[in-house]
């Protein structure tokens, strides 16, 4: 029953063809927010709390807990991945909005249209995938979920896979620096490197079931010239704090956002891959 009022409310006040600011379903933020949303699926109780009836139903308040409860989970409704890449594109309507019934023709089609993806490259990336999947099926531990995420808590610490760590963001973000010919800070492939390298010997340090053997290594090295390359200004692989920022906390698409002109390929992503492990080691 709950959950079909939230869903059915979500539905109302979250329209995917609503207006940009009211997307994507934000959870609320305050108890006020959330009593607020539950009492407009609940317009005979309203009508008491308006009146100053404090004797509210005790099933309604019961409800109201399971609400808040729900209410930093949008994977209960929305589900999300570990990857704010992908969570972006759903955000915006690129692939379903609720991260479900998803295909790698369907994923394909919305990373290409925003990133620019060479086909090739994401036949490469797609050999794992499922016929079938969710963006939270790609949360399982060792997929695309690994250790030392760059803004993500290690599975090991039960923190859900999409939830991105502020502070790790902050820290990031304070790496950033001035290089000619930008009008603003920027992370760049040393910044990236070195943060990568700090954020292994921190969770290696920290995590007792720390693991990041060859393949996770790869991942999370990719993972990292995409910032730099698909997000990123792919000439000089670099990208703005702003844009950062937006991505990897919002999981919004910068407005004055413009996809590389060149394909991201193959070979491109591994060359950088490369340099950020040389520049890592080197750090």
């Amino acid at each position: 029953m709950v959950f079909t009022i939230i869903n059915k409310n979500m539905e109302r006040k979250f329209n995917p063809d609503a207006a940009a600011n009211e997307w994507p379903p934000r959870p609320p933020r305050t108890t006020k927010d959330v009593v607020s949303l539950f009492l407009d699926a609940h317009d005979e109780q309203k009508a008491l709390a308006e009146e100053g009836d404090t004797q509210l139903d005790a099933n309604f308040l019961r409800d109201i807990a399971v609400v808040v409860l729900l209410a930093g989970n949008s994977s209960s409704a929305y589900f999300r991945s570990p990857c704010p890449a992908l969570n972006t594109l759903a955000n915006h309507g690129h692939i379903p909005r609720d991260g479900k019934n998803l295909t790698p023709a369907i994923l394909g089609d919305g990373i290409m249209k925003v990133y620019n993806f060479d086909k090739k490259l994401l036949d490469v990336i797609f050999l794992a995938l499922p016929s079938k999947f969710t963006l939270a099926d790609l949360g399982d531990p060792n997929f695309i979920d690994h250790d030392a995420s760059l803004v993500h808590d290690d599975s090991f610490f039960q923190v859900e896979p999409f939830k991105v760590n502020k502070t790790l963001v902050a820290e990031l973000l304070s790496s950033a620096e001035d290089i000619e010919g930008h009008s603003g800070q920027v992370l760049t492939k040393n910044t990236v490197a070195r943060f990568r390298h700090r954020r292994e010997i921190e969770c290696a340090r920290d995590n007792p079931e720390f693991s990041m053997r060859a393949l996770a290594s790869f991942v999370a090295n990719g993972e990292a010239s995409f910032v730099l390359q698909g997000m990123g200004d792919y000439t000089s692989a670099t990208i703005s704090v702003e844009h950062t920022r937006s991505f990897l906390v919002d999981e919004r698409i910068p407005t004055d956002f413009r996809p590389s002109k060149t394909p991201i390929t193959i070979a491109s992503v591994l060359l950088t891959i490369a340099e950020l492990q040389i520049r890592a080691w080197l750090s």
